[in-house]
């Protein structure tokens, strides 16, 4: 316990609050929204779906083959369809690891005055929350899910030059990246943040023992 010159006690608790938890959650909502909405909206579709109803993909491509950007494809696997041959292992892992991010964030980050941390674990949350969403559905429907996540997304940089087509992705794939991208953005200006003791305004009060400067 630190105290003023005059003896009285500062308390320091190793615990902070929730700095930023409407940034937190308005962003982490908004990202999972409009993933889930915009899936439904590219996929939706009245007959089966499902990996033995392939029919219903084909149809959905041809529906929006006049959007140069929207090419709608199912990934059983993680990015670049990575894991496509085990999908039950992709799932696995959105298991363990979307849980401890979840615990990472509210454990080493839900303190932090700055909210440029705030944000971008919220994009990366939202997405993986998207994501999971068609995994577990998958794995839970079998037959009657998707099969796999819902990607939409086409870019094909050869219009610029660069002989590539961007593997497809969706809103929840660019709420990670984007989210990422600012985590370590923000890591390069790790300015330490704000004690409780600068936050109630005591910055100018001495401590126990300092010596008088007069």
């Amino acid at each position: 316990m630190l105290s003023t010159m005059d003896n009285t006690p500062i308390p320091v608790t190793g615990k902070v609050g929730w700095a930023r938890p409407w940034l937190f959650a308005t962003v982490c909502s908004v990202v999972l929204a409009l993933d889930l909405l915009s899936k439904w909206w590219i996929f939706r579709h009245p007959q089966e779906i499902g990996p033995d109803h392939p029919a219903w993909l084909w149809s959905r491509q041809d529906h929006w083959q006049e959007v140069e950007w929207v090419f709608p494809q199912i990934n059983p696997g993680a990015a670049w369809s990575i894991g496509a041959n085990t999908p039950w292992l992709i799932v696995a892992l959105t298991v363990v690891l979307v849980p401890a991010i979840i615990a990472y964030y509210f454990w080493q980050i839900r303190g932090i005055q700055r909210p440029w941390e705030h944000l971008g674990f919220a994009a990366i949350i939202g997405g993986a929350l998207g994501n999971a969403w068609d995994r577990f559905a998958s794995a839970i429907a079998g037959d009657h899910a998707y099969g796999g996540v819902r990607d939409f997304i086409h870019v094909d940089l050869n219009w610029i030059g660069i002989p590539y087509v961007w593997p497809t992705f969706n809103i929840a794939d660019s709420g990670i990246s984007v989210g990422l991208v600012v985590v370590i953005i923000a890591s390069f200006f790790n300015i330490p943040a704000a004690s409780p003791r600068h936050l109630n305004g005591d910055d100018d009060l001495g401590v126990a023992g300092s010596k008088d400067p007069s």
